[in-house]
């Protein structure tokens, strides 16, 4: 017997598809864009990133100044007790009614000063409640102090903001 009959014959290599075609469930070829959009893909792309980048900015700022606002006030300013005397019904555009405590200090100075909270509370009218303020202008600055919650507020703010805006300098340049 001759070497070359008693081997098996080796199997065809199949030549690959010129393209692997997808489908979806109905069979229907699925295209697979590559690369990235021009056209009038590109101008909308563009004009949605620089739509997000404004909003961005636009809520960013304000999260800045409060956060900025806040610690000047943590940093250099000063503590005391106060007094809640009323509760200030505020309604928003939707109707709703929030709360706002009104509260009642006296500076380092002797000057008694009252002031609304910037953030709602259920605190009861009468509570003591520990006040900070900046000496230069205690009406203007003052706040309840609340270690976490006077942080959300910029926080939040500031951080969607910067999404938007890292989101909208991402489109602009795809």
């Amino acid at each position: 017997m001759n070497p070359a009959e008693s081997e098996s014959p080796r199997p065809a290599l199949q030549q690959p598809s010129a393209s692997p075609r997808l489908v979806d469930g109905r069979g229907r070829p699925v295209v697979i864009l590559s690369g990235p959009p021009s056209g009038r893909a590109r101008t909308v792309l563009h004009g949605f990133g620089a739509l997000l980048l404004l909003t961005g900015l636009i809520q960013l700022v304000p999260g800045v100044w409060d956060l900025a606002a806040m610690l000047r006030v943590e940093t250099g300013g000063l503590r005391t007790s106060g007094q809640v005397v009323a509760l200030q019904g505020l309604k928003d555009v939707k109707g709703f009614t929030s709360l706002y405590p009104v509260v009642r200090f006296t500076t380092a100075t002797g000057a008694s000063v009252q002031f609304r909270d910037r953030l709602t509370g259920s605190f009861p009218i009468g509570t003591r409640v520990p006040v900070m303020y900046r000496a230069e202008a205690p009406a203007d600055t003052a706040t309840i102090r609340r270690p976490v919650m006077n942080w959300v507020h910029g926080a939040a703010f500031g951080t969607v903001g910067l999404l938007l805006a890292a989101l909208g300098i991402r489109l602009l340049f795809v």
